[in-house]
């Protein structure tokens, strides 16, 4: 993409004084004063949250809830219903920060690995540089994992202001670590110090809503919370896992007070949001990156399959979204919604134009949402790559094909299933509509086919000549 259709990098405020400059308004470049009225906007992102792990889907799922400020938020909230993600992590995150179909952009099939040289493509614009070119404040905090082994594939690359937390996946929620390399860090600069990970990042979460919304000059802001939680390892703290030792298996129990703790710093986050009176004039959404992973915990029930797979219960997810100043009244919304829709929605809120010369693949989803439109037919496609199989799937209307592949790879098996009639995907249709099958298998192939040579595929073990660094931030 050319300069001249790139939004203009900012200038970061660095070192531990990030956040204090920021309030300041120092550290950042010259930019067009954005219209008054413009609303602030947090996008969180929690981490292999299972479809039935929150309350407002537990009624016919399992006990009482564990995730009180999150169904207090739901109770207030657009609760989208049919909102789909991809299977796994970096390819929901570079669908909500582009509003591109990760398998147009390369990064489909695979997360990104710590021995991954690219990531998203420095080619790509982010929701993050349109906004802060718009005059948005822009904060990043949490886990990135969309590359990290070149400067220019960081957070502070892409448009954010401030970076608080860890580049890759999976990282120890006590030492900080990841593959026993530290990976904890403010502004490019490693940061060690001591607490729960969950726990540190909501509490510089509320502290970036306090700082921007007092900070005098008008500027709205943009925070990414992408949570670590409650993606593995299963570490919880000593009290929450007493909270929960009525729950009888350990891995459930551990997760269970993981989700908790999300739960909590979201809480956290929005009460900083109510503190500072910014509460109606923020735009809120919240969703997991992808199904949970019922191996290690998560409860995605009805919904078949889990974290990894094309299933419903892989891509289908807890999502939310709030902005009392819409005038959209609270309740379920069962339109078809994906994770490419939040930056055309955003900056449609936000009043921010796209960027010129960018194909998007999401759509504003606003006039949906606020009722003033019906939903269009929706088409999606899904896929993803593991060491011993494959899947794609897409969703067409009340339809959708999964097609798994595992050796031999050229005898693939199809699953045709009736969402409509469906939604869990017991009953496969597929023998009952040959021709059915055949059109969708054909759309999914072109699909498909958008995939770049020299896109990220699955990838399990490290190249010989990689060398882990000393700390993950340099």
């Amino acid at each position: 993409m050319s300069s001249a259709t790139r939004p203009p990098r900012p200038l970061l405020a660095g070192g531990l004084l990030g956040l204090a400059l920021l309030a300041l308004g120092a550290g950042c470049p010259a930019r067009t004063p954005p219209p008054e009225g413009r609303p602030n906007v947090v996008l969180i992102v929690a981490d292999d949250l299972g479809w039935a792990d929150v309350g407002w889907h537990r009624d016919a799922a399992g006990p009482a809830s564990f995730t009180p400020r999150l169904d207090r938020l739901a109770a207030g909230a657009l609760r989208l219903e049919r909102f789909y993600a991809q299977p796994v992590c970096s390819p929901t995150r570079a669908a909500l920060l582009t509003g591109r179909d990760p398998m147009r952009i390369g990064l489909q099939y695979s997360v990104v690995r710590p021995w991954t040289e690219g990531g998203l493509s420095e080619d790509e614009v982010l929701l993050s540089e349109v906004l802060g070119a718009a005059g948005y404040r822009t904060g990043a905090v949490g886990k990135w994992h969309l590359g990290h082994r070149a400067p220019g594939l960081r957070p502070l690359a892409r448009g954010f202001d401030t970076f608080y937390g860890h580049l890759t996946s999976a990282v120890d929620y006590f030492t900080h670590e990841y593959a026993g390399i530290h990976d904890w860090q403010r502004d490019g600069e490693p940061l060690r110090e001591e607490g729960y990970a969950t726990d540190l990042l909501a509490a510089e979460a509320a502290a970036f809503v306090r700082a921007a919304a007092s900070a005098g000059d008008g500027r709205p802001f943009f925070l990414y919370l992408p949570f670590g939680a409650p993606h593995a390892p299963l570490q919880a703290d000593a009290a929450r896992l007493e909270r929960f030792a009525h729950v009888e298996d350990p891995d459930r129990r551990a997760f269970v007070a993981m989700v908790a703790a999300l739960d909590e710093g979201v809480g956290r986050v929005l009460d900083a949001l109510e503190e500072a009176s910014v509460a109606d004039d923020t735009v809120v959404v919240f969703l997991s990156d992808n199904g949970g992973d019922p191996s290690l915990g998560a409860d995605n029930g009805p919904l078949r399959g889990g974290k990894g797979t094309t299933f419903e219960g892989g891509v289908r997810v807890p999502a939310l979204l709030r902005y009392g100043a819409g005038g959209a009244p609270a309740g379920d919304v069962e339109a078809v919604l994906s994770a490419t829709d939040v930056f055309p929605t955003v900056l449609g809120l936000c009043g921010v134009e796209p960027p010129e010369g960018v194909e998007l693949d999401g759509r504003d989803a606003w006039p949906v949402l606020a009722g003033r439109a019906d939903a269009p037919p929706r088409e999606l496609g899904f896929a993803v790559e593991h060491r011993k199989w494959s899947e794609a799937a897409l969703l067409a209307g009340r339809w959708k094909l999964v097609r798994v592949f595992r050796p031999p790879w050229q005898d693939p098996v199809d699953h045709l299933f009736d969402l409509a009639a469906d939604p869990g995907e017991t009953r496969d249709v597929a023998a009952d509509h040959p021709d059915r099958v055949a059109e969708l298998r054909a759309r999914l192939a072109a699909f498909r086919a958008r995939h770049p040579r020299d896109g990220l595929r699955y990838s399990r073990r490290a190249p010989e000549d990689f060398e882990p660094p000393d700390d993950w931030a340099r």
